[in-house]
């Protein structure tokens, strides 16, 4: 990572607080660094109406198989890029994936049925995001060869791994 986002990191920092390391468990690097900018503390309170969050994408998402949103959010890209997988028909994991790249800036609206997997392009290069959520609407998870699986179950069953590679992805 080099200087220009170790001080935006540093600043967040300062600003936020400290960042949740967002990753599969103590085995695997943190794919994301998420600041909190509005939000409660615990963030498995579904009555905060809104949030804000500052997410600083350093790798792919770990998880083997797409996932939802429990809530509508929008994105601003701040800087840099990423690659989404998005599947048009969610229950069926193996057909209908759509890859885009999208490049900052951007704005997007996303409802909380997007289901997708982002693959960093550059693993050296981090990616950027301002994000606003809405009120919560249903259960996040992700779509396996099982069905849906809650994400509580689907990380107790392991069904990620520490690469995020996207040749991984069902």
């Amino acid at each position: 990572m080099n200087t220009g986002h170790r001080i935006a990191s540093w600043l967040a920092t300062l600003l936020f607080g400290e960042p949740d390391d967002l990753n599969r468990g103590a085995d695997c690097p943190p794919y994301m660094k998420r600041w909190r900018i509005w939000a409660s503390p615990d963030d498995t309170e579904p009555k905060d109406p809104f949030r804000i969050y500052l997410h600083r994408f350093d790798g792919s998402d770990w998880a083997l198989h797409p996932h939802n949103h429990p809530k509508k959010f929008w994105s601003i890209g701040l800087w840099g890029e990423y690659m989404e997988h998005v599947f048009a028909e969610p229950h069926n994991p193996r057909g209908g994936m759509e890859t885009k790249v999208w490049r900052a800036p951007w704005f997007r609206s996303f409802p909380a049925d997007h289901t997708h997997r982002v693959i960093m392009k550059w693993k050296s290069q981090p990616c950027w995001t301002l994000v606003f959520t809405g009120k919560y609407t249903q259960t996040w998870g992700f779509f396996t060869d099982k069905g849906f699986m809650r994400s509580r179950e689907y990380f107790k069953e392991e069904l990620s791994d520490c690469t995020g590679d996207e040749t991984n992805a069902s």
